[in-house]
């Protein structure tokens, strides 16, 4: 099925109400909607594959990941809970197949009984 290239979607956000209002009445002074201003924000992520920070601004999240470094002692109690891990080995494979290992599983079961 080809997919239709004018086809659109809606895009919902929810934006404080006074910054909303300031925006759309700057859009409405420039003679663009919010419709245009989404759009072309999208395409900025789309080209550029970043989001838009205003020069000068500093946003945490704009285009890095967000990281959170250990403490010292979170490290220490992460690194000595590891160190205490249990790692369960499987048994050696002896080449046999399911129908000989499930032979011998019930001759192990039923031999509790005898």
């Amino acid at each position: 099925m080809k997919a239709n290239a004018n086809a659109c979607a809606t895009v919902t956000a929810r934006v404080p109400a006074e910054i909303k209002a300031q925006v759309d009445r700057k859009l409405k002074d420039m003679g663009l909607s919010a419709t245009m201003l989404v759009n072309a924000a999208y395409e900025f992520v789309l080209v550029e594959g970043r989001l838009p920070v205003p020069q000068g601004a500093q946003s945490p999240r704009a285009n890095k990941p967000q990281t959170k470094a250990l403490s010292e002692q979170d490290a220490k109690a992460f690194a000595a809970a590891w160190s205490q891990r249990a790692v369960l080995e499987a048994p050696a494979y002896d080449g046999s197949n399911f129908k000989e290992l499930l032979g011998q599983a019930k001759g192990d079961y039923y031999a509790r009984f005898a």
